[in-house]
């Protein structure tokens, strides 16, 4: 009998120790020290520049601050999930060495609104257009957690034209386009690079843009049809 009751002891120290633990660890995951910082205001400022370098052709700065603001509009305008999780924020930091970042995401989870950091390493794979962010650290609120274990859970369940290796994420190009309002067509990413905080781009499709728009205002116009009429087509 002493035996039993000493067994039932032990499991009942278990079993509060595990509860102990388990609402430390949920404290620290949804415990968010960033919550209410990096507010951006959508926005699509990103696109003048984007327009500049794919007519240019040439290599051309776009800001930190355009760069979210094209993030936040983009949550606003299509959703964005992780892992069947709903995105809510998702904020770039840029390094002042060559592809260092720091990343901040807000999504839903275990309830509440979780803040996830990672710190890592993104260069531009120009073969495939593809971005490679390879994660150094992550943190789920204050609760550090490995990035390959992160990345294996979530794996299965990103978004297509993202994959998972190990501590790596890969974003394909698909992902990597960007919209020109009500038109079709849409720029896309050939080059990117960053240093100093700072980030440089080069881009392609103006030309299609281009004639996209100029149909659709020549059709508005009444002019295609005239055009026709004489028997000249546009392309």
């Amino acid at each position: 009998m002493k035996v039993l009751t000493k067994i039932l002891i032990v499991l009942a120290v278990l079993v509060v120790l595990l509860g102990i633990a388990a609402g430390v660890l949920y404290f620290l995951a949804t415990t968010d020290d960033n919550a209410g910082k990096y507010e951006v205001e959508p926005s699509t400022d990103i696109v003048e520049p984007a327009v500049k370098a794919a007519l240019t052709g040439q290599e051309t700065e776009i800001t930190q601050d355009q760069i979210n603001g094209f993030f936040s509009y983009y949550i606003q305008e299509n959703g964005l999930t992780l892992a069947g999780h709903r995105v809510k924020k998702l904020y770039l930091q840029l390094g002042e060495t060559p592809g260092a970042v720091s990343l901040y995401l807000v999504c839903e989870g275990l309830g509440k609104d979780l803040g996830i950091t990672a710190q890592g390493q993104m260069i531009y794979l120009e073969a495939g257009k593809e971005f490679s962010l390879q994660i150094s650290d992550m943190k789920v609120g204050r609760l550090k957690v490995p990035a390959s274990w992160a990345l294996s859970w979530i794996s299965s369940r990103l978004p297509e034209g993202m994959e998972a290796q190990e501590d790596t994420v890969v974003i394909g190009s698909q992902l990597l386009r960007i919209p020109l309002g009500d038109l079709q067509a849409s720029l896309s990413l050939d080059g990117f690079r960053t240093e100093q905080g700072r980030a440089y781009v080069r881009v392609s499709g103006a030309v299609e843009a281009l004639q996209e728009y100029l149909q659709k205002k020549i059709g508005e116009s009444g002019l295609g049809d005239l055009l026709s009429g004489f028997g000249i087509s546009l392309p």
